[in-house]
């Protein structure tokens, strides 16, 4: 779904809701992340160790975007959870 904040729209995945984010709690289980947000947009790695599931990303070339995101630790175990607008 797209949401749209004057020229900064919002492409979220198919399963998420900012309600289901507040869900998700530091220490949780990727598998658990999963089945509450569903599939992300995009996973990466970095810090070489840890990963992030985003499940928002720009929908418009201004880059600026309501973020959303999720960081685990080498474990597999929630370490962040991003609530806010990215500016680009």
């Amino acid at each position: 779904s797209i949401i749209t904040t004057g020229q900064h729209a919002t492409r979220y995945g198919a399963g998420y809701s900012d309600l289901a984010l507040e869900q998700v709690r530091i220490g949780m289980r990727r598998e658990d992340v999963h089945a509450i947000l569903g599939e992300p947009l995009q996973q990466y790695s970095y810090m070489q160790s840890n990963e992030c599931w985003r499940y928002s990303l720009p929908a418009s070339r201004s880059g600026h975007y309501h973020n959303r995101s999720v960081s685990f630790s080498q474990d597999g175990r929630v370490i962040n959870v991003y609530k806010g607008f990215y500016f680009d």
